[in-house]
């Protein structure tokens, strides 16, 4: 028995999205910028298919790309949904400004984070006329 027309668009509408979160997961400290032949080997999908995602991550700026050596890497619509989602954390909205507080107050840099399954992500940080800024990037 064949599956109506409408499931099966919705089928493979979820199959393109779990692709395109799959290679945009592929993305991270350690490999911050990728070839379409790297994250197709991690991922084990045709290069064709993630090439395809790509483009269409670069179209949206989720994705940008180094056309002198064909790396891709996390654009600034990435940067964009970062902050949304921290402006919309209730420990973020509620602990950054004691955050602020306490390092003005003491003199000291402090920064924040949340836990991340087994570890914490970093995501921002705080510091005082008298501290230098260190730099720490968001979610490492």
């Amino acid at each position: 028995m064949t599956q109506p027309e409408e499931s099966r668009h919705k089928a493979s509408k979820t199959k393109s999205v779990s692709k395109t979160l799959a290679i945009l997961s592929t993305f991270d400290e350690t490999t911050p910028m990728q070839r379409t032949s790297d994250i197709a080997m991690k991922l084990d999908m045709n290069i064709s298919t993630v090439s395809r995602h790509l483009n269409t991550m670069l179209d949206w700026g989720f994705l940008e790309r180094d056309d002198s050596t064909g790396f891709y890497y996390p654009g600034l619509e990435i940067v964009a949904l970062a902050g949304a989602a921290l402006q919309n954390n209730d420990v973020f909205r509620h602990a950054f400004p004691e955050l602020q507080r306490l390092s003005y107050k003491y003199g000291v840099h402090g920064h924040m984070g949340i836990p991340r399954k087994t570890e914490v992500a970093h995501l921002i940080s705080s510091s005082s006329e008298r501290t230098m800024e260190l730099f720490i990037p968001m979610g490492h």
